[in-house]
């Protein structure tokens, strides 16, 4: 039996995430789910995940969850057996000599309008999470039940992660194996990072899920826990 860690994403909690976890111990794995820890500090956030992770386990992230644990591979390299991330970017925003990003003045209007009326704007991103899904309006009222009540407390700081994290160095110093799976109509993470982040790291395995958007993990939650599965086999 396998060890994973699961790290959910920005704004919602783990029971959106809930059905992955079933789907994977269906296949034989234990799994470790944990929300972010919304604190005052971004570097408390590492140092609480760095607590939490496991001795030896692969680590699966969505979204800002990926991005976490792929900064924490440069500390803690030997506890991580592989990563995998789910609609993660190496950088959320748009970076000089990186362009496959959200736009930094869209990303700052979002981040000003979290701080001006935080429900509204945690409403307007649930809907842009479930842009692409087959029932987007269902897929909305389930990330709703979900929704992390601290996150109306330091979620400000989860954007600020998500405004500067880049884990381009991480990823490139990590020697584990790697999977990164992409969404073909992401409003949030732009497909051209899968094509860019394969050429940059030709080691990794890079896969897109077609016709879905940043929710197929838990729209395709019993195909995304079968993709791990055969990651994770590969890696044995």
């Amino acid at each position: 039996m396998s060890c994973i860690f699961l790290l959910t994403g920005w704004g919602v909690g783990e029971q959106c995430l809930m059905p992955l976890v079933d789907e994977l111990a269906k296949l034989n794995h234990h799994v470790i789910i944990k929300n972010l820890p919304y604190l005052a500090e971004p570097k408390q956030w590492f140092s609480v995940l760095e607590k939490q992770l496991p001795e030896n386990a692969y680590w699966v992230g969505w979204s800002l969850g990926g991005q976490l644990l792929s900064q924490l591979t440069m500390l803690k390299p030997k506890q991580c057996l592989g990563l995998v991330t789910l609609a993660s970017n190496v950088s959320f925003t748009v970076k000089e000599d990186w362009p496959y990003a959200m736009d930094a003045a869209v990303f700052n209007q979002f981040e000003q309008s979290y701080k001006d009326a935080p429900k509204q704007t945690i409403k307007r991103f649930l809907q842009l999470v479930s842009q692409g899904s087959s029932e987007p309006k269902t897929m909305v009222r389930t990330l709703q039940q979900a929704v992390s009540d601290d996150v109306m407390v330091y979620g400000d700081i989860g954007l600020t992660l998500l405004a500067n994290l880049d884990t381009r160095l991480a990823l490139k110093q990590l020697t584990k194996p790697q999977y990164h799976l992409f969404a073909e109509q992401d409003a949030l993470v732009p497909i051209a990072c899968a094509t860019a982040i394969g050429d940059w790291l030709p080691e990794a395995k890079i896969e897109i899920f077609h016709q879905a958007g940043h929710a197929f993990v838990i729209q395709e939650s019993a195909v995304v826990a079968s993709k791990i599965d055969q990651f994770i086999r590969g890696c044995l």
